[in-house]
């Protein structure tokens, strides 16, 4: 028989809550200037078009506590949501082309994939955030 234990129902709400965050109001955007999204964060540019920061597909980055003679990459993939609701995906690197996509009358720079790599330590999902730029193409 099932009893009521409130500590078991508070836990569960807590864990329903990592596992399906609530999706916050996105970040209100300018063009020509840098803003940081973290994964899972949007950002908005007028009524043009939302960014939602999807994920980090490939960190090979050279950590900051090592001499490498590459520089090493970040890919990382975002998605686009046009004001008449079409979807598409942007993958922009940190190193290598492309770092820059256009998106209808305007481009969207990869500037900065954080935090930096240091040798010996995992960084986990969620803690990526990175720093765009989304800039009038004239």
């Amino acid at each position: 028989m099932f009893r009521w234990d409130p500590k078991l129902f508070v836990f569960f709400i807590l864990m329903l809550c990592l596992v399906h965050p609530v999706q916050s109001d996105p970040v209100r955007v300018r063009p020509d200037q840098n803003f940081t999204l973290h994964v899972g964060q949007r950002a908005k540019l007028n009524d043009a078009f939302t960014i939602i920061f999807k994920s980090v597909l490939k960190d090979s980055r050279c950590p900051v506590n090592v001499t490498c003679v590459w520089a090493g990459n970040g890919k990382v993939e975002l998605e686009i949501l046009e004001s008449n609701e079409n979807r598409k995906t942007v993958k922009l690197n940190t190193t290598i082309e492309p770092k820059i996509k256009s998106i209808n009358k305007y481009l969207l720079q990869l500037i900065l994939l954080s935090p930096p790599k240091v040798d010996g330590v995992n960084i986990g999902p969620e803690e990526y955030s990175v720093t765009l730029r989304i800039i009038a193409n004239k």
